[in-house]
């Protein structure tokens, strides 16, 4: 309903057994707002059940049913309209059970002044429609979040695919690539090519695990297996892998090592994530290690089981480290930018996360690096 201004009437609806009470509301704001009428609970049902109502105020004194127990049950079925009370009489307790039983927004004291009502109920009318719009937003923001969560899903089984569709012909050719070196083996010129081929393969199979494992960990698809296995024997494993794969390794001025204690420990953990934490912390030690020693192990203190990573490489600078864990950075050394995505400390840090644990970094430029892992074992 609009006035002769212009201006939209919002709905209000006055309840009262009195009917001297309904006409005088109605007559004294008409002008402002869009005044519906009760004199009973049937009539109030029946308004509420056919128009949109913002705000309803009912007088407490009436003879078949209180104020404070009308205004209960509307609340029970329309939560979101504005309850006000009206009293003719100082009673105290009256308006402590309307806010502590029906929450009411405010009261009315009869008599009333008509600036003073007009006040309180364009407040009203503020706060239903600022709820109404938060319902919206919350709506939306809903709606939105299920479709970034499905665009994610799709985006992830994209990736997976990708990945295996990539990895089935790279496989095949490094196979096929390994059967051809048997006949041209001692010929230089071909175990250059071999070396060229083979190190860039595995660069890109790495890339691709890497993008796969952080698409996972942004639509929280890594879920944490806890399961029982042997320290010393997952070492030995990643050992073996790296010098089987890794194309840093090919350098002779790198000395790659592990360090154990000579205990075979048993552990309860997520083998995988502390295996992916391994090869992340590893890779990059080999990759900006042109010379010296990369050294990983681990060691157990106070049921807390500490992994390290050390190398004698390029080192990080200390302005850098606050953002070494940050996804896609990337620093710069003597102007040569390395090669990679940027993500791979920012998933070891996601793994250390899932795993209730802390990362900590110790580094000088030009000397050395050390990695060190904390995760609680218990």
């Amino acid at each position: 309903m609009i006035n002769s201004s212009g201006r939209i009437l919002e709905p209000i609806l006055y309840i009262d057994d009195e009917e001297q009470n309904l006409t005088g509301f109605k007559f004294t704001f008409y002008k402002d707002f869009k005044i519906f009428t009760a004199i009973n609970q049937d009539e109030t049902w029946k308004i509420l059940d056919e128009q949109t109502i913002k705000v309803v105020i009912s007088d407490q004194r009436m003879p078949q049913i209180s104020g404070i127990e009308l205004l209960q049950k509307i609340n029970q079925k329309y939560p979101s309209i504005i309850l006000i009370l009206m009293t003719g009489y100082t009673d105290l307790q009256a308006i402590i059970d309307a806010i502590n039983k029906v929450g009411i927004f405010k009261y009315i004291a009869k008599p009333w002044e008509k600036e003073d009502v007009k006040l309180i109920l364009n407040s009203a009318i503020k706060t239903y429609n600022l709820s109404f719009e938060n319902e919206n937003l919350i709506h939306d923001l809903k709606i939105a979040k299920e479709k970034a969560e499905e665009s994610d899903k799709l985006k992830t089984a994209f990736l997976k695919n990708i990945s295996h569709e990539i990895r089935t012909p790279l496989n095949g050719m490094l196979g096929f690539l390994n059967l051809m070196l048997e006949q041209t083996k001692g010929i230089p010129k071909f175990e250059n090519y071999e070396l060229y081929i083979r190190n860039g393969a595995n660069e890109l199979l790495d890339i691709i695990q890497n993008i796969v494992e952080m698409a996972e960990i942004q639509t929280e698809k890594t879920k944490t297996l806890v399961e029982t296995f042997e320290l010393n024997a997952l070492i030995n494993a990643i050992k073996q892998e790296f010098k089987s794969n890794d194309l840093y390794l090919d350098n002779p001025n790198v000395q790659f090592k592990c360090s154990t204690p000579d205990i075979q420990n048993t552990i309860n953990s997520d083998k995988t994530k502390i295996k992916e934490i391994y090869r992340h912390l590893i890779h990059n030690a080999l990759k900006f290690t042109s010379q010296g020693i990369v050294d990983f192990g681990y060691e157990i203190n106070n049921s807390k089981l500490e992994i390290f990573v050390k190398d004698t490489g390029i080192g990080i600078k200390q302005e850098d480290l606050p953002h070494i864990f940050n996804r896609f950075w990337k620093g710069y050394f003597e102007d040569n930018l390395f090669r990679g995505l940027g993500i791979g400390l920012s998933i070891t840090k996601s793994y250390v996360d899932d795993l209730h644990g802390e990362i900590y970094v110790i580094s000088t430029p030009n000397q050395s690096t050390e990695f060190r892992v904390i995760i609680p074992l218990s």
